[in-house]
C-alpha cells in the first residue's frame, strides 16, 4: 500500500515484488553525494529487478533479439553513477523514473545504431551479384530454490512480454506506473492526464482485464 492511501481494492498481479526500504535508499544517495561512491552499487542493486523488467518492456520483442536488457541496465547504472550528484531522491518512483529515462536514452541510441546497420546490410545485399548466394511474489529471490527462481524468471518474462503488447498503449502505461514504478493514484492520474483518480483506476481495471484474457489464452494453449 502506498503511504497515505486507503487499502487498494485492486490486487497487483504483475509479481513485481516488494520495494526496498526507502529510508536506506535516501541514506545511500546522501552517502554517494557526500563522496562515498562505493555506495552506488548497493543503491542500484536495490532497483535492478524492477528496472530490468521496465527495460524489457521498453525494448519489446523485436529489439530484444538484438539488445540484451542486462547490458542496457548496466550501461544506465554507469551513466547514473556519473549524474547522481544532481539527483534528489523523493520516492521509489522518482529513482525508477530517473533510471528508466537514462535506460530509454540508451535504447534509442542502440536502436539508431541497429537500424543504420540494418539499412547498410540491406543495401549490401541488394548490390551482391545473384550468383553469390545469401546465406521472450512477493517471495524474495534469496528465499527461492534454483528451480523456483527459474520458474519465477520464466513467468516474469512471459508476463512482461504480454504487458508490453497491451493495446491501446494507455493500458501498458497505467500498469507500468502503478505496479512497476509504484506511483500513487494521484500521480498516475496526472501522468495519464485523467480527469479523476477514479478514471485512472477504471483504466487500470480495463488494462488488467485485457491482460488476464491474454494470459488465460496462453495457459489454455499449454
Amino acid at each position: 500500500m502506498h503511504p497515505g492511501e486507503s487499502q487498494d481494492p485492486i490486487e497487483d498481479e504483475t509479481g513485481a515484488g516488494p520495494l526496498p526500504d526507502l529510508s536506506r535508499s535516501i541514506e545511500l544517495v546522501q552517502l554517494i553525494q557526500g563522496g562515498e561512491t562505493g555506495a552506488c552499487g548497493e543503491l542500484f542493486e536495490r532497483y535492478r529487478p524492477r528496472l530490468l523488467r521496465i527495460v524489457r518492456m521498453r525494448l519489446g520483442e523485436q529489439l530484444r533479439r538484438h539488445m540484451d536488457e542486462e547490458d542496457v541496465v548496466q550501461e544506465a547504472f554507469l551513466i547514473a553513477a556519473q549524474k547522481i550528484g544532481e539527483f534528489e531522491l523523493r520516492s521509489h518512483a522518482s529513482i525508477l523514473h530517473w533510471l528508466a529515462r537514462i535506460a530509454e536514452n540508451q535504447i534509442r541510441q542502440k536502436r539508431g545504431h541497429y537500424e543504420r546497420a540494418k539499412r547498410d546490410a540491406d543495401r549490401e545485399v541488394e548490390m551482391r551479384p545473384l550468383n553469390e548466394g545469401s546465406p521472450g511474489f512477493p517471495v524474495a529471490a534469496k528465499e527461492l530454490s534454483p528451480s523456483q527462481k527459474a520458474i519465477r524468471a520464466e513467468f516474469e518474462d512471459l508476463l512482461d512480454s504480454y504487458v508490453a503488447e497491451l493495446d491501446p498503449p494507455e493500458y501498458r502505461e497505467v500498469i507500468l506506473l502503478r505496479d512497476y514504478y509504484e506511483e500513487d493514484w494521484e500521480e498516475v492520474r496526472s501522468r495519464l492526464d485523467k480527469a479523476s483518480v477514479a478514471a485512472a483506476q477504471e483504466l487500470y481495471r480495463r488494462a488488467y482485464h485485457k491482460l488476464r484474457e491474454k494470459m488465460k489464452r496462453h495457459l489454455e494453449r499449454e
